[in-house]
Parts: structure tokens; C-alpha cells; sequence
């Protein structure tokens, strides 16, 4: 499985979130948005990054392992708070509350659970408000894999009936059931 997957997972965890509109891969939206070079997107919003450059070590046979940083990026568009405070949104902690529950503990594939180690406020926002969170996460990458890959299927009940000798010669009728695994 490659990082790919992982990443896909976790965007896919997200739009279970009913109050998320809209769910992809970071690529400096926000920044794009403000210079008007890029596409519009509905709000709120989540943006999904891995944090470059990530180490990664050699487990062997083709497998490595990394400690991988996710950033999500949450946005949620406001222009007023409509309690007389114009410039304070509170309402993107709830938003942040959600994400944090969704993602918190979620395993993706290939990685361990997900956990946060950071979050950054948005100090300098217009009507978009941009709320970082960070997760670490351990992540297996099997994608150069030189291993064979197990093909599973099903036992099969394998019956016999067997005659046990006792010491003193007389016969015992039993029968012998086992599990084998068949090709």
C-alpha cells in the first residue's frame, strides 16, 4: 500500500464530517484564493497535507517506515459572527472539534492511529479563517515489497475416523477432526 492510500483514507474519513463541504489534498488553496489565481471551493473546508521531508527507514524486504506529520487545513468563510463582534469567529472551533474527533485515533491504512501534536489560530484572517492541526501518525510503506503476498482462503474441515489400540488390545473407535488450509 502506498502513501496514496493513507492519504485518501484520511479524506475520506473527513467528509463523513456532514458540516465539512468540501475535502482535498493541500495545495496552497487559501494563499491562491487571497491572490485570486486559483478555483473556488465551497466552505467549510479541509485540506489535507503530509509534512515534507519525512525519514524513512529500511525494515527489509522492500518495506520502510516513516513517522509521518499530517497537516490538515481547516477553512471556514464568515463575515460576521452576528453576535457584535465582526472580527471574532468562534464558530471554527466547532468545526476544529469535529475534525479532532474524526481523526483522532483513526487508523489509515498501513498507519498506526492517528494523534495530535499541534494546532495554530488563524491571528491574521479576513473572512476566511484558516485553522492548522497536526497528527503523527506511523506509517508502512509496502509499495517496493519484494515479499509474497499470502493468497487467503478458507479452511476445509478435514474428518477421519480412526481405531486406537489400547494396551490390552481391544479397539476404540474415534474420530479425529481438524482445520487445514488448502491451495
Amino acid at each position: 500500500m502506498s502513501l496514496k492510500t493513507a492519504i485518501t483514507d484520511i479524506m475520506t474519513r473527513v467528509r463523513e464530517i456532514e458540516e465539512v463541504k468540501f475535502v482535498h489534498v493541500f495545495n496552497n488553496q487559501f494563499e491562491y484564493m487571497e491572490q485570486q489565481q486559483s478555483y473556488s471551493f465551497p466552505f467549510p473546508c479541509v485540506f489535507v497535507e503530509i509534512l515534507n521531508p519525512a525519514a524513512f527507514a529500511q525494515l527489509g524486504g522492500g518495506y520502510q517506515q516513516a513517522d509521518l506529520d499530517i497537516r490538515i487545513h481547516i477553512g471556514m468563510e464568515q463575515y460576521d459572527s452576528g453576535d457584535g463582534n465582526m472580527e471574532q469567529n468562534l464558530d471554527i472551533f466547532d468545526l476544529r472539534d469535529l475534525v479532532f474527533q474524526k481523526l483522532s485515533l483513526y487508523k489509515p491504512t498501513m498507519c498506526s492511529e492517528l494523534f495530535k501534536v499541534a494546532e495554530e489560530q488563524d491571528y491574521q484572517h479576513s473572512n476566511v479563517y484558516h485553522y492548522l492541526m497536526d497528527f503523527k501518525t506511523c506509517f508502512i510503506d509496502k509499495t517496493a515489497s519484494t515479499l509474497i503476498e499470502p493468497t487467503l482462503v478458507d479452511p476445509v474441515t478435514l474428518e477421519l475416523q480412526v481405531t486406537r489400540e489400547n494396551t490390552d488390545g481391544s479397539l476404540e473407535p474415534g474420530i479425529f477432526i481438524s482445520e487445514i488450509i488448502t491451495d
